[in-house]
């Protein structure tokens, strides 16, 4: 409902408008409502912030809504929510059109005439200067932010065993740098000058007749590939650990296709691929988790060395609940 408006009002359809709005801007996508400006969902990556003395936080991605009213808009961003709210009224796609204009002048109007207007479920509308501005509300945050519900910054210490076998590491690359570049001056130093290296005469291997291609009779049997017996590893929900999470989908059949994808491509790492299940205030996502790995450190290290995961891919513990 909209703060303060008449019951009998024929505009109370705004509810509809708003709550499909909302749903639209929920499932990712930006969103034009002529009269008012556009809604765009703003994605941010994962990050990492140095922590003093050592150490990392890595920030979990996030999705936003930014409200621009004057912005340029695509002719599909207006067509998406018209179907919706012709879907819901139960009306032509051309008569929702008109009847989204009108609710959303009301809306530009209660806002011009108050100053602020705060529309439940969606966010507040203020007129500041000769623009106007919206601030989404919890409910819509959340929606929007369901894609990547639950994650929290993780804080990685600086670790003493990690340093030290940095600098055994470094230790032993000098080392065998410095043996190589001495055997090498011997190997110079007692190797005789201006000799020729032996000759060594052409054999049947090495003549061109003997390198040619072997006679249809004599080619090998090919040889028919076998099913691989070693099965590729799933996640164990009960083992614990933390995984990557690289996508997340309302659909649980969407989520089982990219994670038999990734399965495909990931086989010769032998990288454990599955779908997590999290229901989260009667939300139900279905996340592609890659790996299955004790630490955090061990999940960090996973993800810089697998090659092809999305930019905003995630860290995410295992639980029980998944």
């Amino acid at each position: 409902m909209v703060n303060g408006m008449n019951a009998v009002d024929p505009e109370a359809t705004v509810d509809v408008v708003c709550t499909a709005l909302r749903d639209c801007l929920a499932e990712g996508h930006d969103v034009h409502a002529p009269g008012l400006g556009t809604f765009c969902i703003v994605h941010t990556a994962s990050y990492t912030e140095s922590l003093k003395g050592g150490g990392l936080t890595i920030v979990p991605p996030a999705r936003n809504v930014r409200f621009d009213p004057h912005a340029e808009w695509r002719e599909d961003s207006a067509i998406l929510l018209e179907r919706r709210v012709a879907e819901r009224l139960e009306l032509d796609a051309d008569m929702s059109a008109p009847l989204i204009r009108e609710v959303c002048g009301f809306i530009a109007r209660q806002a011009e005439r108050e100053s602020r207007l705060a529309i439940a479920g969606l966010g507040t509308f203020a007129r500041e200067k000769d623009a106007l501005s919206f601030e989404p509300d919890a409910i819509l945050a959340a929606a929007v932010q369901a894609y990547y519900t639950q994650l929290e910054p993780v804080r990685l210490e600086a670790s003493p065993q990690r340093a030290k076998n940095r600098k055994v590491i470094q230790g032993v690359a000098l080392t065998t740098f410095v043996a190589g570049g001495v055997a090498a001056a011997l190997w110079f130093g007692l190797s005789p000058r201006g000799e020729s290296p032996p000759h060594v005469p052409e054999t049947e291997t090495s003549s061109p007749q003997a390198m040619a291609e072997p006679a249809a009779s004599e080619k090998p049997a090919a040889v028919e590939p076998q099913p691989d017996e070693s099965p590729v590893p799933t996640i164990d929900i009960n083992a614990g650990g933390y995984t990557l999470v690289a996508a997340s989908f309302e659909n649980r059949a969407a989520a089982v296709s990219v994670a038999d994808n990734y399965r495909t491509r990931l086989f010769a790492d032998n990288v454990a691929v599955g779908v997590l299940e999290t229901n989260t205030n009667g939300s139900v996502r279905y996340r592609v988790a890659i790996g299955q790995v004790p630490t955090v450190d061990d999940a960090v290290e996973l993800k810089s060395r697998l090659s092809g995961l999305p930019d905003d891919t995630w860290v995410v513990r295992i639980t029980s609940h998944h």
